[in-house]
This record gives structure tokens, C-alpha cells and sequence, in this order.
């Protein structure tokens, strides 16, 4: 009997998209935690003093799944560049980051859909703004975390996906075929 060797399965313009994608999700990290950061603080009456704001929990789910993802690519670009054969991790383990980190993003879309819609119907007298017109600039803010967000979450998803049949591509092209003559 003789065995087939093993190859893996590689599609370049998967592997290209794949990049493109980490890239677009570095960025939308990159608004996130910016957002974030500028929801989360509030300055004062002293201008170099600041305070944490209670929508730094809001905003806290978000920026963590922000940050994972910006982990997550900078892991995975390293991988690639550093890997001879230039293919990144194994698929079983992108399926896992992206399945977490969209998780993420999806619970942190939801928690700024909740508040969102929240402090909407309110004049801006909600229990954690101060007057109205910080009510508006926060909502705002708010706003534009959620259309973030639910593009963080769909980078991911898509990963996820193409994760998914990257690795069962990976584990078909494992079985061993064997050939068998008969006599």
C-alpha cells in the first residue's frame, strides 16, 4: 500500500481577503477604543483632572473587545511574517479567536443598542448624564460605538466563517488515502 502525501490547502485570494479584513479590524478597534477612551473620561472643573464616568462601563465591553482583536491581528500578522511558508495559525485556533472576539463585539452591539435607545427617550436626565448637553455629545458617541461595533462584529464574522471552512479543508486533505492494488 502506498499513502498519498500530505498537503496542505492553501487559497491565495482567501489569504489575501484575510488580511485586508485584520487590517479593516485594526482600524475599527482603533475608533473603538478612541471612542471609548473619550466616553469614558470627563474632565473636571481643573483641566488636568479627570474621573471615571459611569459610561466607561458601558463603553468598557467594546473597548475589550477592541482590544482582543487588536491582540488577536497583531498576533496573527506576526505569524505570517515570521512563518516560512507565510500562512498564519492553524485554522482551529483563528476559529476560536474570532468566535470569541465576535461574541464580544455582538454582546458589546447589544449593550449599545440597550443604552442607546435608553437615553433616546429621555430630555438627557438619565441616571448617569450630567446635563442635557453632555446627554446629546454622549449619545452621539454612543451611536457611532454601535455602528463600530456591528462592523467589528461582522470582520469577525466573516473570519469566523472562513476559519471554518479554511479548517475543514485542512482536515479533509489530512485523511490519508491509501491505495490499494489488486492483484
Amino acid at each position: 500500500m502506498d499513502e498519498v502525501p500530505y498537503k496542505v490547502p492553501f487559497n491565495p485570494r482567501w489569504h489575501k481577503l484575510k488580511i485586508v479584513l485584520m487590517l479593516l479590524a485594526v482600524s475599527f478597534s482603533a475608533v473603538i477604543i478612541g471612542v471609548s477612551v473619550a466616553t469614558g473620561y470627563t474632565p473636571l472643573g481643573d483641566p488636568g483632572r479627570y474621573y471615571i464616568h459611569d459610561s466607561a462601563y458601558i463603553t468598557g465591553v467594546s473597548a475589550a473587545a477592541a482590544v482582543l482583536s487588536l491582540l488577536f491581528v497583531a498576533l496573527e500578522m506576526l505569524n505570517i511574517c515570521l512563518s516560512k511558508d507565510r500562512r498564519g495559525m492553524h485554522p482551529g485556533w483563528l476559529v476560536t479567536y474570532n468566535l470569541v472576539i465576535g461574541i464580544l463585539a455582538a454582546a458589546a452591539f447589544g449593550i449599545m443598542i440597550h443604552y442607546t435607545t435608553a437615553v433616546d427617550g429621555y430630555d438627557g436626565w438619565y441616571r448617569f448624564f450630567q446635563d442635557k448637553r453632555k446627554a446629546n455629545k454622549e449619545l452621539i458617541l454612543f451611536k457611532v460605538l454601535l455602528g463600530f461595533d456591528f462592523t467589528l462584529f461582522l470582520v469577525h464574522f466573516i473570519l469566523f466563517i472562513g476559519a471554518c471552512f479554511e479548517s475543514n479543508q485542512r482536515n479533509q486533505a489530512r485523511r490519508a488515502v491509501q491505495i490499494v492494488q489488486v492483484p
